[in-house]
């Protein structure tokens, strides 16, 4: 549920089109729909997603960057009901701008819309083909006013109706579906001819090395080759390099670490693979070139790199079997031999903890008592505090409900109702949001259905805001909901 939250909020962004949009010249001739007009022509043309990417062709592999993006003259309220899907692709996400960033003004075909970005990914196609990117659907609450009942508009461009006519009358709310036009990438395959054989599928440039834990161990120790991969392209997808280890060592599966930078593109960093291996007799090893291939997009060939080989010199030791991957500073033995070997090394952890125990017991108690003696002080602090919150904090919207001001009343409700919530809640009222609030009341066990309602109200009152008439009809519903949740609360 939080993250539908997130996903309304940053949609509610959009909600800012209508006043930006406006301030830069735009009347609301975009809200109104006049005899005769197609209402679903009108929606698609003021308000519709778009998707686009970095590269219409590549190959198996190689990054293509997509970004969705909703275009509106509308404010609104948004939901994404279906994220898009990428079947056939590695995805990862990119990072989100920073709340307020991501949103701008486009003009496109010679208008200017509120831009905000839906979803931005960098995939790596998995097989050749053409690939269709999957569409987004967003659900969206507009309003509109009909042209019939304006009289004439005032000076700020606002139309006002005719003798007679009410919002109920004028105005009708709408919810439109609104999805982005399908788009096809073309992957290409990567050229069979001069594949080499050391090549399992990496895409881009890289550099290898290889080097030894240490190269003097005995038959009692498990060595440790080191295989670090660098350099960008789809390292996610790249599999461990093939090791030749020779005749007299034993290999086992090798670890993965990896240090990506996932939010660049293409994914760039390193890769490193630690092959643990044992030997049962005495000798020098020579473990030869390690080969890996990858594609250079922009060469369009295939490159083929190696390290150089390394000698591991093993002695014979005590005829301890070598334990796998131990501890640097414990390799030819178990902790537990060691331990009872050794009987100080478990007496002094034991006392060791034992005045830890007590020094931290201390510690607590003596906060203990302190958060006694502040506990009058913070509870006369609550009570300050709980005390701040107004004995009717709807006050000044119940005058302008009075004096039927729907434009006023639905501004001062809006503003009175996120400064009781940021009170009650104790959340700073300069940066109290949606999301904050519904954390908030979740963090304080709100029943789910009062959280909802108090979202869905601030929802309706935000739509009120955002269209060229303020509803006058339901000025008393709205209030008296908000009445009832200010009680509750």
């Amino acid at each position: 549920m939080q993250q539908r939250y997130i996903t309304l909020l940053l949609l509610m962004l959009s909600f800012a089109a209508g006043a930006v949009l406006f301030a830069q010249g735009t009347n609301f001739k975009d809200y109104i729909l006049r005899k005769g007009e197609n209402l679903q022509q009108k929606t698609n043309r003021n308000i519709f997603i778009r998707v686009s990417a970095d590269k219409k062709s590549c190959y198996v592999g190689e990054p293509v960057v997509v970004t969705y993006k909703l275009y509106t003259r509308l404010g609104n309220i948004s939901n994404i009901a279906k994220s898009p899907a990428f079947n056939g692709f590695s995805v990862i996400d990119l990072a989100e701008p920073e709340m307020g960033t991501s949103t701008k003004i486009e003009v496109v075909d010679g208008r200017e819309y509120y831009a905000s970005i839906i979803r931005k990914a960098q995939l790596y196609p998995l097989q050749p083909g053409i690939s269709q990117l999957g569409k987004a659907l967003i659900e969206s609450k507009l309003r509109f006013t009909r042209e019939e009942y304006i009289a004439q508009f005032d000076e700020n461009g606002r139309p006002e109706f005719i003798p007679g006519a009410t919002q109920a009358t004028a105005c009708f709310d709408t919810t439109a579906m609104i999805g982005n036009e399908p788009l096809s990438i073309d992957v290409k395959a990567l050229p069979a001819n001069a594949q080499p054989v050391s090549f399992h599928g990496a895409v881009g440039t890289y550099v290898i090395e290889a080097l030894l834990e240490k190269e003097n161990i005995t038959t009692d120790e498990t060595g440790k080759l080191r295989v670090l991969l660098t350099g960008e392209g789809n390292m996610t997808l790249v599999p461990a390099p093939e090791v030749g280890f020779p005749a007299g060592l034993e290999s086992y599966e090798p670890s993965v670490k990896d240090g990506l930078n996932r939010l660049v593109v293409p994914v760039s960093g390193s890769k490193i693979f630690d092959y643990n291996f044992t030997a049962a007799k005495e000798g020098d090893y020579s473990i030869p070139s390690i080969v890996f291939s990858y594609f250079d997009i922009d060469s369009g060939k295939y490159k083929t790199i190696s390290t150089k080989p390394v000698v591991v010199h093993i002695k014979k030791g005590t005829g301890k079997s070598p334990a796998i991957a131990a501890d640097k500073l414990n390799p030819t033995g178990s902790y537990a031999e060691t331990m009872f070997t050794h009987r100080w090394m478990i007496v002094l952890p034991v006392a060791l903890l034992i005045i830890l125990g007590l020094i931290v017991w201390l510690w607590f108690d003596k906060k203990k008592q302190k958060a006694k003696l502040t506990a009058t002080d913070n509870a006369s602090k609550e009570a300050e505090e709980a005390g701040s919150i107004p004995l009717n904090p709807l006050l000044q919207s119940e005058l302008m409900l009075v004096r039927n001001e729907p434009r006023l009343f639905y501004e001062i409700l809006d503003k009175e109702l996120h400064v009781f919530l940021a009170k009650k809640l104790k959340l700073p009222v300069e940066t109290i949001s949606k999301k904050s609030i519904a954390a908030a009341l979740d963090g304080q066990g709100i029943p789910i259905a009062e959280s909802l309602a108090i979202q869905k109200l601030l929802d309706d009152i935000a739509l009120q805001l955002y269209t060229p008439s303020a509803d006058e009809t339901n000025m008393q519903e709205y209030f008296v909901e908000a009445v009832r949740l200010v009680r509750n609360l």
